[in-house]
């Protein structure tokens, strides 16, 4: 059997980016059933919203012992918006790994903690360095690259909208 891949779309365009992309993505159904509709509410008030998100993030149903770790480290272990940061983006702290810490944030703040993951580093650092890279295996690595990915997310963000602004509309 022969496999071939396109991975570099001849159009350097962001719509032409996510269009290339998007028509591999086959979990529309579980983003659906179990991210969508949790995403957005209140985890202090609805932590119960934690365990189909973590369910999303890990691609099956949680094993017991992961399922530990997340009761321990994200329900149990509730912290105020304004440690956050303190106690899970820094590897000096106890507790899980970094991504699923990341992700504990994302769950919290979508706004602010935007989903990482080695999917979107691996675009983060073609997109910026023409470079095909796996996300470090060190937590402490993890970290900063994280911290660099929330900087290309914000500039991201603002050539959107500022190509929003200028684009015509119909």
């Amino acid at each position: 059997m022969h496999l071939s891949v396109d991975l570099f779309p001849r159009d350097p365009s962001l719509e032409a980016f996510v269009n290339h992309w998007s028509r591999g993505y086959r979990d529309a159904d579980r983003d659906a059933s179990l991210y969508e509709p949790n995403i957005l509410k209140d985890l202090e008030t609805e932590r119960l919203a934690l365990w189909p998100l973590f369910e999303w993030k890990n691609g099956t149903r949680l094993s017991d012992a992961k399922r530990e770790t997340v009761r321990i480290n994200y329900v149990e272990r509730w912290k105020l918006e304004q440690n956050l940061e303190q106690c899970y983006l820094d590897p000096a702290q106890p507790g899980h790994r970094a991504v699923w810490n990341i992700f504990y944030l994302h769950c919290r703040r979508p706004d602010v903690y935007p989903i990482y993951d080695q999917h979107t580093y691996r675009a983060m650092r073609y997109m910026t360095k023409q470079s095909i890279a796996e996300i470090p295996g060190a937590q402490a690595q993890v970290y900063a690259t994280y911290s660099i990915y929330r900087g290309f997310v914000d500039q991201l963000s603002a050539s959107l909208q500022t190509m929003m602004r200028e684009t015509p509309s119909a």
